[in-house]
């Protein structure tokens, strides 16, 4: 198992490499100079100006030394300055990350709360209504797109129903000790329920426009697990000792039908920290996503650097992560 992982990681760092080539590239023949951008296009600025500020960032070195200088530096934990926040990207990626963690988790905890326990049912009752009514339902997940859903959400629940907020992560005047920058956390552990039913409901919207594509597909990868498992002679044996089917289902079918979904969730992990852009930018939700898209119309290179470089070792991890368990549940799975 060690071996595998070993040289799991290794294809790893260098898919991690791949990325940092493609997003320094990309970000570079993209038209627009960030120091002018910065420096706004009044025509205020004097030349002399201008080349300190590029030289200063090292934008007037070739694009070879430039990637090797970032490449360096990355190494170190050294992520460089931001160009419009004039602080350490590192220092401006720790304070937008909780908002994007939070949101992230809370999506992916969301979905595999409705997803496992639908697409068991709907495998249960194969051919019934609620199996026909839960494909549907999965069909339309998939194909809604995020943005286009998080706006369906934001005008029936905050436009016409007013039932939930639209953007922010709290309502306004809400005092909340800040300990580890989850507010949901925040609020719990020091007993502030106003703050924490704030933030439930800030989430929920966000979380359902993010987390309903990965929902669906868990959904339907596991109901086409369990319809499998529920066919193997271990269950034709567990059922003529005259276990009930939850029993069944739960303690005997579920683990084997797991190995195939866990796959799915960790590859739709990567798909939500993709998505979150999109979401944030809709919901306004302060974090590294909405800040990302920011950096880009701004010509940000360090900041957008450092955050795809934090989204690429992220996927590496959760992607390691999920081989192991993936051998946990069936040992007999060796990674190639």
């Amino acid at each position: 198992m060690l071996a595998a992982l070993l040289r799991r990681f290794s294809r790893l760092l260098w898919v991690l490499a791949g990325i940092t080539v493609i997003v320094f590239l990309f970000l570079r023949l993209a038209p627009g100079d960030p120091v002018e951008l910065m420096l706004g296009q009044a025509g205020d600025a004097t030349e002399a100006e201008v080349q300190r500020l590029r030289h200063e960032y090292g934008l007037d070195r070739p694009l070879p030394v430039q990637f090797l200088y970032f490449v360096g530096r990355a190494v170190r934990g050294d992520l460089g300055m931001s160009i419009t926040h004039q602080r350490p990207v590192s220092r401006v990626i720790a304070d937008y990350l909780p908002a994007t963690a939070e949101l992230t988790l809370f999506s992916l905890a969301l979905g595999l709360m409705v997803a496992l326990p639908l697409g068991v049912w709907a495998a249960m009752k194969r051919g019934s209504l609620w199996d026909t009514g839960g494909t549907a339902v999965t069909l339309l997940g998939v194909s809604l797109p995020g943005f286009f859903l998080g706006i369906l959400l934001v005008l029936l629940f905050g436009m016409t129903l007013e039932w939930l907020p639209v953007s922010g992560r709290i309502d306004y005047g809400v005092a909340l000790r800040p300990l580890t920058g989850f507010y949901l956390l925040d609020s719990l552990c020091t007993l502030n329920w106003r703050a924490f039913g704030s933030a439930f409901q800030h989430l929920l919207l966000p979380a359902l426009a993010m987390g309903a594509t990965m929902a669906a597909l868990t959904m339907r990868m596991t109901r086409a697990a369990m319809l499998e498992a529920l066919r193997e002679d271990y269950i034709v044996f567990a059922r003529a000792k005259g276990l009930s089917e939850r029993t069944v289902a739960v303690r005997h079918a579920l683990r084997n039908a797991l190995i195939p979904v866990v796959s799915v969730v960790g590859l739709q992990v990567g798909a939500l920290l993709g998505g979150n852009m999109v979401i944030e930018t809709v919901f306004s939700w302060p974090g590294l996503g909405r800040l990302c898209v920011e950096a880009v119309h701004a010509r940000n290179y360090p900041l957008v650097q450092g955050i795809v470089l934090l989204y690429a070792v992220t996927f590496v991890v959760v992607n390691l992560v999920t081989d192991v368990l993936y051998m946990v549940l069936n040992p007999k799975v060796r990674v190639g």
